[in-house]
């Protein structure tokens, strides 16, 4: 059950969405490296974990639960996006130095609401990995879980410290333009996926 959970949760996590691009981002400025991949990891790992415990088939029967949920998605993702294209047409780049980088409570919470807040993350931790272990016993259930945990572990460390190694080419104004622009797509074409299932009513 370990490795189908791991094997399951690679092919899943490589996928480029808001979170991906977040890390890249935090990688690619060098901006507190290891609390960012640690703070993804043990939010990602809780979100897992209450979908193979059943908080998934809890959520698909409250749908006011869902809406909350999706509303705070889309009011935040909306604001990455907004503030990501912003930067498309500013011509600087993010200055890699030690007065631009991020409150760690300002991090903390951007990667609580990558994980929460994020419809890729949640379809992926609550729905999919929460109806796959709700076939197994309690104990194979886990073991599923902690596979995926450690599979969405490695992904999330080795692009944030992979990406620290593209730093020197974020010198140019035109990488960051590219950084951002890729973070604005993706940001509103998951808003836009929540704002038409929120219509849709589901």
């Amino acid at each position: 059950m370990f490795f189908e959970g791991f094997i399951l949760a690679l092919s899943l996590t490589t996928s480029i969405g808001p979170q991906n691009t977040f890390l890249l981002k935090q990688g690619i400025q060098r901006q507190h490296l290891f609390v960012t991949a640690l703070a993804t990891v043990l939010f990602n790992s809780a979100s897992t974990f209450a979908g193979v415990l059943g908080l998934g088939r809890f959520l698909s029967n409250h749908l006011i639960m869902q809406h909350i949920l999706m509303a705070v998605g889309i009011l935040f993702l909306g604001f990455l996006a907004i503030k990501a294209f912003i930067l498309v047409f500013k011509n600087q780049h993010v200055a890699l130095n030690h007065q631009n980088q991020t409150s760690l409570t300002k991090l903390w919470m951007q990667c609580l609401l990558l994980s929460w807040a994020n419809p890729i993350a949640l379809v992926e931790n609550l729905v999919i990995f929460g109806s796959i272990s709700s076939q197994y016993s309690l104990q194979n259930a886990l073991l599923f879980g902690l596979g995926c945990i450690v599979a969405g572990g490695i992904w999330v460390f080795s692009l944030t410290y992979g990406a620290s190694l593209l730093s020197p080419y974020a010198k140019s104004p035109k990488t960051w333009k590219i950084v951002n622009a890729l973070t604005g797509v993706v940001c509103s074409y998951a808003v836009y996926t929540l704002v038409h299932r929120l219509i849709q009513g589901n």
